[in-house]
């Protein structure tokens, strides 16, 4: 067990979790935005320009976000952090937060109404993801993740809840806990009472699938906002193009 993780005692982690959660990730982008790496025809961003264009200009925006949209399935889809889970966490919420934040942008600059960028990524990509100095404070937290036990994280995270922490040497102490309200109670601009409080604090990690649905979730709010205003995409229109979609 890496010093940085912390497992039940009860139910075992599931073999080789990180590869199969990755994998079910990417699966389930690829095949619900058809986005991949060397995608074109047939994604969500190739909706977007055959639905608003007239004729066979090249429209910007819907060439700019396929690449970006094929970017989180060249992530999902590499094998670089099979043993390194909280290094894959960091980036893959760095990933989706930055490509909804550039949703938010490209809408507020068109004018779109696709309402505000999904929470729970913005809240662990930029309260864990970017800006940890508040959780690294913790003295070392465990981390525990929810896609480790599948369908018995229930059960898992209960005990995390209410059980003590046994350290090396038999030493009993209390798990002080960091979820997803947690990190939206603190900010990070003034130090947390807990960091220096007893006990040792454990990260508990929602399931991955979750961060995705909500970032595909607004994607495709994105995408279908656009279709219903074809003459407001059509005005980031270039001369000089090759046809992708």
């Amino acid at each position: 067990m890496r010093c940085n993780h912390v497992q039940d005692e009860v139910v075992p982690v599931i073999p080789d979790w990180l590869s199969l959660t990755q994998s079910a990730l990417f699966l389930k982008w690829s095949s619900t935005t058809r986005h991949k790496p060397g995608a074109a025809g047939g994604t969500w961003a190739c909706e977007i320009y055959h639905g608003c264009k007239t004729c066979n200009e090249h429209l910007s925006l819907p060439c700019s976000l396929l690449a970006e949209a094929n970017e989180i399935g060249s992530f999902l889809s590499a094998s670089c952090y099979s043993d390194a889970p909280e290094v894959f966490l960091r980036f893959y919420l760095i990933l989706l937060s930055e490509f909804v934040g550039q949703l938010e942008g490209a809408a507020e600059l068109m004018g779109l109404k696709i309402g505000k960028k999904p929470r729970q990524v913005c809240l662990w990509a930029n309260r864990w993801g970017k800006h940890r100095m508040q959780i690294l404070l913790q003295h070392h937290p465990l981390m525990a993740f929810a896609d480790q036990y599948g369908g018995k994280w229930a059960e898992v995270e209960l005990r995390f809840r209410t059980a003590s922490l046994i350290d090396a040497c038999g030493n009993t102490q209390p798990a002080r806990i960091i979820d997803t309200e947690w990190l939206a109670r603190h900010q990070g601009n003034v130090l947390s009472d807990e960091a220096n409080s007893p006990g040792r604090a454990v990260i508990l990690v929602p399931p991955m699938m979750s961060f995705l649905e909500e970032t595909m979730k607004y994607f495709r709010v994105f995408v279908d906002a656009c279709l219903k205003v074809p003459d407001t995409i059509r005005k980031f229109e270039s001369s000089a193009f090759v046809r992708g979609c």
